[in-house]
Formats: C-alpha cells, sequence, structure tokens
C-alpha cells in the first residue's frame, strides 16, 4: 500500500480523487467522499474502511501504525483500490485538510479561547462586537456553529478537525472575517484543532475540571498552555485576576507574541475595570486603556 509522507502529498492524493466531503466517521460516508480511518479509544475506524468503500467513498487515507494486522486493507491496496496509509494521521488530519481547502484559517482572524469557565460567553461577546463593528464574525464552541443568530449544533465545543476545516473553509467562501472558538482542553489533547492558524489566544481563568480525562491538574494545565505556544501565534489576551494569568505572561516573555493583560484589580493591566457596580439591571463599569477610559453597562451579571 502506498504511503503518504506530509499533508501536501496526502492533499493532493485526496483532490485527485475526491468530489464530497472529508468523514472521519463511517456512518456518514455518501458517494464522492473522502474517509480517515484511524484508532480510537473504543474502535479502530480501519474496520470500517471496506464498508466506506461499499458505500462509495472514493478516497480512503488509513492510519500506517500496525496496519499490517488489517489483512483485508493491504489486499485491497494491492489491488488498485483508492486506499494510501499515513503515519500518525490522527494528529495530522487537521493539517491535510487545511492543505486540502488551501489554508481557510489564514484567511480569517481566527481567536482561540481556553480556560475552565467563561469561554462560551468570551467567544459569542467577540462574535457580537465584532459583527456589530462590520466584521461578520462566527462562532465554535459550546452552543454550536454560525453567526450569531444563525447557528447549528455539532455536539462538541470542538468539532472534529475535518468538520472543523470544512466549516472554516465555507465561511471564507461566504465573506467571513473572523472567527471566535473555544478551545477546550479535551480538544487540543484530541488535536482537534490542528491545522489552524490560530492568531489570538485568549485565556480566562483556571480551575479544577475534567480530571475524568486528563487525570490530574497538572496535565489539565498543560493542556490549556499548550494553546500559547501555538505555531504562528500572534496576540494572547491574559487574565491577570488568575494567579495561572501570570504563569502564562512569565512562558511569552521574550516571545515574539504581543501579550495584552486584562485584569478587573491590578492596574498593571493593559485593560482593567474600575468602579464596578452593580444595579439592578445588570453591572455597569469604565474600562481603562493607557490614559482612555469608557463606560461600559451590561444586563450580565459577574
Amino acid at each position: 500500500m502506498q504511503q503518504m509522507h506530509s499533508p501536501e502529498q496526502a492533499a493532493s492524493w485526496l483532490r485527485a480523487r475526491v468530489q464530497a466531503q472529508l468523514q472521519s466517521d463511517s456512518r456518514h460516508v455518501q458517494t464522492g467522499d473522502a474517509f480517515f480511518a484511524w484508532a480510537g479509544h473504543h474502535t479502530d475506524a480501519r474496520q470500517h474502511v471496506v464498508q466506506a468503500l461499499q458505500k462509495g467513498a472514493s478516497a480512503c487515507l488509513v492510519e500506517a501504525d500496525g496496519l499490517e494486522a488489517f489483512e483485508a486493507l493491504n489486499d485491497l491496496g494491492l489491488h488498485d483500490a483508492p486506499i494510501v496509509s499515513y503515519q500518525g494521521l490522527k494528529a495530522a488530519s487537521g493539517a491535510i485538510a487545511d492543505a486540502y481547502f488551501e489554508q481557510p484559517s489564514q484567511h480569517l482572524h481566527l481567536m482561540a479561547v481556553t480556560g475552565t469557565n467563561g469561554k462560551t460567553s468570551t467567544a459569542w461577546w467577540l462574535a457580537q462586537a465584532l459583527t456589530r463593528l462590520g466584521q461578520r464574525c462566527t462562532v465554535v464552541g459550546t452552543l454550536g456553529l454560525g453567526e450569531p443568530g444563525q447557528m447549528h449544533s455539532t455536539g462538541l465545543t470542538t468539532p472534529d478537525p475535518l468538520q472543523l476545516q470544512t466549516q472554516l473553509r465555507r465561511w471564507v467562501n461566504e465573506g467571513v472575517k473572523a472567527c471566535a472558538m473555544e478551545a477546550s482542553s479535551i480538544g487540543l489533547v484530541e488535536q482537534r484543532l490542528n491545522g489552524c492558524h490560530i492568531r489570538t489566544a485568549i485565556f480566562t481563568n483556571f480551575t479544577q475540571d475534567h480530571l475524568d480525562f486528563h487525570g490530574d491538574m497538572q496535565a489539565y494545565w498543560q493542556a490549556k498552555q499548550s494553546l500559547f505556544e501555538w505555531p504562528g501565534l500572534a496576540t494572547a489576551v491574559i487574565n491577570l485576576d488568575d494567579p495561572k494569568g501570570q504563569v502564562l505572561c512569565d512562558l511569552l516573555a521574550g516571545s515574539s507574541v504581543q501579550v495584552w493583560t486584562v485584569s478587573m484589580h491590578s492596574t498593571q493591566a493593559n485593560l482593567y475595570a474600575r468602579n464596578v457596580r452593580t444595579t439592578t439591571q445588570g453591572m455597569v463599569f469604565e474600562v481603562v486603556c493607557g490614559e482612555q477610559s469608557q463606560s461600559v453597562s451590561s444586563q450580565c451579571l459577574g
């Protein structure tokens, strides 16, 4: 069986054969689709390649590691079936899809929000604010995919990389200019954001969560921190009121990443709030940036 050795090579091979969608679930495969098959936590998708071909898949990209155990696939590969292998396919699938769709996220201001709490609100407010300023901005997260008022559910905070890159390409074609994405710790560990050209990373806070998945707090934090070590990252927005905020500032000191700090308490932050008051209508406060300040009223509490 032929083996692909780079995302660009795999994307070129797919373009010559695929007329429809990129799929990682054989149950969703339709005629003309490509099927990506790797070993998951509960099942090995390579068991379903024959089924995908029977449903009309025009190309199958399978994990190379351990492939010798799948005799049927090797036999098909020797008889001109549209199957090739790739070492480390799961980790590379986002980069392959990015190359296949011609780097859609390079044409967007892609912002990724991570933290235990506040990801959904932050992403939603970013999308609303930018859209009202005339820059169409979409959301990827707990509430689904889409523009404010036009969302559809995916069932995951961070979709799988094939679905994500497909959606980014569609938005670029529709004239969207920015995207605010929730970057969950699980999504980062599962490598669902791989292939995304993230320009801005945003940190909200860090408290205990998802230990059933990560095992301990250190592993959970390492997942969050990885967003701020993203290749090509240009800007980081960091909440100084959380102790981990300073950890991230220290991590990025001396790097090319422009750091913007925010705070409800520290006047040393680039952007901070003062005169915070709670009213029967919500909250009122001033946002201060350098010598400038602006009054803000919000119906939200907290």
